[in-house]
Order: structure tokens, then sequence, then C-alpha cells
């Protein structure tokens, strides 16, 4: 059984609401990694300023005191005005598992675990989901009660029908007025794979852009060992597939898909994390912790 959350026993997964889980993950996080990696996190440097009797001598600019005739300490403000939107895809293909835990049910872990990092460092965050179009969007805030609204939201989500993650990503761009954080999670399956173009449009305006694909290990390499019949959820359409030209095809087709998203992602500043749903959860939110003291 795969393990989308530090320790979380199988049990406590289907009992346990989203809000324990996503709590669970997050101080689970910060007690099992050192403090210092969250350093800093939610803080960025202000100005420099005398140095008085009293102050943390680590606090000292010894760079900028060699150029001056004084001693200087660095003086940081919280990023209390940052935003970040969580957009979670909730079309059907999300609603897929080949093992005990689905891909939405990951993701909505995630979703969440996410709002509550985001939330424990003083960042406004608010919450998008989309199928074909959007359906519900929630603009940021930072009180205790909006956050358990938010996560609430995402536990009720329902995954059905299609999506067009391009006019979304879109529809999104002009939607969102201030910059903010932007972070998509999605298993990229759609009729089109021209999500990039868009996604470039949200770093053109300035928006931090991060994205989660979230993937079942099955749809990672072809698994299916004999000739099959498939059945795609948001088409509701059925294709038969004989085993050794299906595997060829989709492995050939996932590895250039990889390849052209990792490219894009990488050349354009767009933080992109391979969430797939054997992997713990608290490895993916620790990666993106450290990709995000990279980008600020």
């Amino acid at each position: 059984m795969n393990k989308p959350g530090p320790y979380i026993p199988y049990d406590l997964l289907k009992s346990s609401s989203l809000n324990v889980i996503a709590k669970i993950v997050v101080e689970g996080l910060f007690s099992g990694f050192h403090r210092s990696v969250y350093k800093g996190f939610s803080v960025e440097f202000s100005q420099h300023r005398k140095y008085y009797p009293g102050d943390e001598t680590k606090r000292i600019d010894w760079k900028a005191t060699s150029r001056r005739d004084k001693i200087v300490v660095k003086e940081f403000e919280d990023r209390t005005n940052l935003q970040a939107y969580v957009v979670l895809d909730s079309s059907a293909s999300m609603d897929y598992g080949s093992r005990d835990i689905k891909k939405s049910f990951y993701a909505k872990i995630l979703c969440a675990s996410l709002v509550y990092l985001l939330a424990r460092q003083r960042d406004m965050v608010g919450f998008v989901s989309f199928g074909e179009n959007i359906e519900k969007i929630v603009p940021p805030r930072g009180t205790s009660v909006h956050v358990r609204r938010v996560v609430s939201l995402i536990e009720k989500t329902q995954f059905s029908g299609p999506t067009d993650i391009e006019k979304i990503l879109y529809d999104l761009g002009e939607r969102v007025k201030k910059r903010s954080m932007i972070i998509i999670v999605s298993d990229l399956l759609g009729e089109s794979h021209e999500f990039i173009k868009p996604l470039k449009g949200l770093r053109y305006r300035k928006n931090e852009v991060v994205l989660f694909w979230v993937r079942d290990p099955s749809e990672v390499r072809y698994v299916i060992k004999s000739d099959s019949t498939l059945f795609d959820p948001e088409n509701q359409k059925r294709t038969f597939a004989e085993f050794s030209g299906a595997k060829r095809e989709f492995d050939g087709k996932m590895s250039s898909l990889e390849k052209k998203i990792y490219e894009e992602c990488s050349s354009n500043g767009i933080y992109f994390i391979d969430a797939r749903t054997d992997i713990e959860i608290r490895n993916i939110i620790l990666e993106f912790v450290l990709s995000r003291k990279k980008i600020l």
C-alpha cells in the first residue's frame, strides 16, 4: 500500500476528516525535519540599521559592516502580503487509483496540507476547483476560519466530467489580478496538452507558478499485461488496445510528455513537482518548501 502521509495508518486515512489528516501531515513535517529548513520562509530583507547592545549577533551583516564605519544588522519584514491560490483539478480522470489511494484522495490531502502550510507561514490562501470550467473560486484570506472553510471545500469536492486545462489556465489568468503564487494540482489529462503556453502567461504576469503532476504508478508506465478494452471516464469512450502495440505507444507518448513538461517548466521558471501517489505526501510537501526558498 502506498503511504500518502507521514506515518498515517490506513485506518486513520479512511476514518478521519481531511482537516485532521492535513494537520498530521504538516505537523509531522515540522517535527520530523530540522527547523532551519523553514527559517526565513515568511520574511524578506527590509533594510540595514545600526547595531545596538542586545541585538542578536547572528543578525550582523559582516560584509556590509566591513564597508562602513559602524556595525549594522539586517532587518526583515513579514511577507504578509503574499497571496496564494491552490488550484485543484476535479475532473473524472482524477478519481482513478490502481492502489488503495485514488489520485483524487491523494490530491485532496496534498491541497489541504498546502493550505495549512501556507497559512502557518502567514500567507493568504485561496482555492480554485475546475473541471471543464472553473467551478469554485475562493479569494485568498489569512484567518483561521477561512482556512477551515477552504479545507472543508476541498474535502467536499466531487470529481466528474471532462476538463480543458488550457482554457482554465487562461481564464484563471484573467481573474487573478494581483501577483500571486498559483499552485496547480492536476493529473494533466485532457484532450490537449497545450497548457504550457497559459502557464507562461501566468509567469509573464509575475506570478509564481508551481505545478504538481498527480499520477498513479500505472500511469507512469504501461502495466496492463494483455489485450484489453480501455475506458476513458471523461469522454465515456471505450478503446480496444492490443498489448504490445499499446505498451509501445503509451510508453513512448508518456516519455515524450514527461520530457516536454520538464523542459518547458524549467526554461520558463515554473517549478514542477512529480506527485506520484506512491510517494509520501510529506516528501512532496518538503520538496515544495525547498523549491519555494529557491524561487522567492
